[in-house]
Formats: C-alpha cells, structure tokens, sequence
C-alpha cells in the first residue's frame, strides 16, 4: 500500500504540473523540452523502483500500468 500510495503521488503531482501550467487545455502548447525530459525521468526512475522493489515493496506491471491509465484519465478530467 506504501507503495501503491507513494506512485499515486509523484504521477498526480506530475498530472498537475502539466495542468496547472496552461489557462486553457494542457495539450494546446507544447512543455518546454527539459520539462518533458525531467518529467519523463522521473515517472521513468519511479515506476522502476516500484516494479523492482528497490527501498520498498514491489507492485505488479499490472497495477502500475492501471495507475497510469487512472492519472491520465485524472489529466483529461481536470481540463
């Protein structure tokens, strides 16, 4: 669960950024490159360490699969 929650967290953070940054709809302009690249990196190292159990316990592709499909859908709700 600690797990789960920690994941949840750092993707709706990530979610947020890109809401919160365009008055409009998000996808309207395009993030600045290093935006993109950071955010990638960090959703990258993130779901590695909760896929291979590094620091804490390890959560199943599925579920990390299902935890990104609900925060895009989370994404488009927030427009």
């Amino acid at each position: 669960m600690r797990t789960l929650t920690f994941l949840t967290l750092v993707l709706a953070g990530q979610a947020n950024v890109y809401v919160l940054r365009e008055r409009r709809r998000f996808w309207q302009t395009n993030p600045a490159p290093v935006m993109l690249l950071a955010s990638s990196v960090d959703v990258m190292i993130v779901s590695y360490l909760a896929a291979k159990g590094w620091l804490m316990t390890p959560l199943p592709l599925a579920i990390i699969g299902g935890l990104f499909m609900t925060t895009i859908g989370y994404a488009l709700r927030l427009v």
